[in-house]
């Protein structure tokens, strides 16, 4: 049984058409305490291949999937995060504030972090611990492409990201082993 449909509402967002989906079957999101009902809408997604039907996934109404991204599982897409390229969200994590992309996959909290950015026109830096990436703005990259860019900005933005990847690594500790 279909949970929810995609609306003639779209937009266009990095060349990619996107659609707003709207539920046709209420279902409660028993992992974030929430009920999507009949006729609610939600974000916006590239194609159904983005959101499972199945499970209590969602896309909430201010975040995007698109490109071969996929939702699945009971994982809740909220606060504006932008989920693309072959990113996999999955299980009972909730996501927020984030933008993930390229081969992440995130299955628990723990697989991804959010930084708030003091000053930035982009807010938040997003690292996802299973391929080691970070995305701000348009750039994506590893730890030290990030630091490294960084401080052709200035030494103050270098010294701040340095301080921001360091800060990952401590409170997450990343094996690179798992990444492989």
């Amino acid at each position: 049984m279909k949970k929810y449909r995609l609306t003639s509402e779209t937009i266009s967002y990095d060349c990619h058409m996107l659609h707003r989906i709207q539920c046709v079957n209420s279902f409660f999101a028993s992992h974030f305490n929430k009920t999507i009902t009949d006729g609610e809408l939600g974000g916006f997604v590239e194609s159904d291949a983005n959101l499972s039907q199945e499970g209590e996934c969602w896309v909430d109404k201010d975040s995007m999937v698109y490109g071969n991204a996929e939702i699945c599982g009971n994982a809740f897409i909220t606060h504006h995060s932008i989920i693309h390229g072959n990113a996999l969200i999955r299980r009972n994590v909730c996501v927020m504030e984030a933008n993930i992309k390229g081969d992440a996959i995130v299955s628990s909290p723990s697989d991804y972090t959010v930084f708030p950015i003091p000053g930035s026109a982009h807010g938040f830096v997003t690292w996802t611990k299973s391929d080691d990436r970070w995305s701000v703005g348009k750039f994506y990259g590893s730890s030290s492409e990030l630091v490294r860019m960084a401080y052709e900005h200035s030494l103050e933005v270098g010294e701040m990201y340095n301080i921001i990847v360091q800060a990952a690594f401590q409170l997450f500790p990343y094996d690179k082993e798992f990444s492989q």
